[in-house]
Formats: structure tokens, sequence, C-alpha cells
């Protein structure tokens, strides 16, 4: 986690890269078997997954980044059902980042910017339970 925190990757490449384009999500059942899947990215990060779901996190019609579940459980990743929750939690936090970095940036109000915050530890927790 301290590893990975305001870590940039390259947006056009990877299967993140795919999503951000196209603005869909994905569940990836076996990366060795995927050919957008970017190993040496993964590697750069001390860790290597085998599945992953993603979906991208769209606010305004913007693309401002894709939430990643690495090694999810073969039942979180066994259907649409799963894949619309995870679209659900990237809509949700999405809208969180825009509250927390307004663009243009503006001066911000505490108590908005600590709710903020706030959901975005309730998502990561949900997100934990789910996977």
């Amino acid at each position: 986690e301290d590893f990975l925190v305001g870590r940039r990757f390259p947006a056009g490449s990877g299967i993140a890269g795919w999503v951000a384009t196209s603005g869909e999500p994905v569940v990836v059942d076996d990366l060795t078997a995927s050919r957008s899947f970017d190993r040496s990215v993964a590697e750069s990060t001390e860790y290597v997954p085998d599945a992953l779901m993603a979906a991208p996190l769209v606010s305004d019609g913007r693309v401002l980044g894709v939430l990643e579940v690495l090694d999810p459980s073969p039942q979180a990743r066994s259907g649409l059902p799963e894949l619309d929750l995870l679209a659900l939690f990237a809509r949700q936090a999405a809208t969180a980042l825009r509250v927390v970095s307004p663009d243009p940036p503006a001066a911000l109000p505490p108590s908005r910017r600590a709710d903020a915050l706030r959901l975005l530890g309730s998502l990561e927790q949900l997100l934990r339970e789910s996977a």
C-alpha cells in the first residue's frame, strides 16, 4: 500500500489503459492469457496478479482513472452483478475524487473534503470486504 500510494502508471498501456480508453469495466480471469496485460508494469509494483476486475473512474464524462481489484475471489468475478457493483463503486469514487480535487482548482470547504475522504475510505472498506 505505501509503495503504491501516489504512484502513477501510463494511461495508454495495459488493461487499465484499455478500460480508461474504452470507458468499459472488464474482468480478466487469467492474466497469463491476456495480450493486454502489461506484466512489466505489474512487476514494477512487486505484485503480479493472476486475475483482475477493473472499472473506469468517470465523472462529468471524463475518465479520472481506473479502479482495479487484483486477484478477486472466483465468486466475486463470476458474473455481471459483481461487475456492475464494481462499476457502482467506481462511479462513487470518481465523484468523491472530483470533490476532493476539483478541476479547475478552487477553495474547497474542509467539511466537503472530509466528507469525500470518508466516502473514499468507506468504498475502500466495502471493496475489501466484497473481494
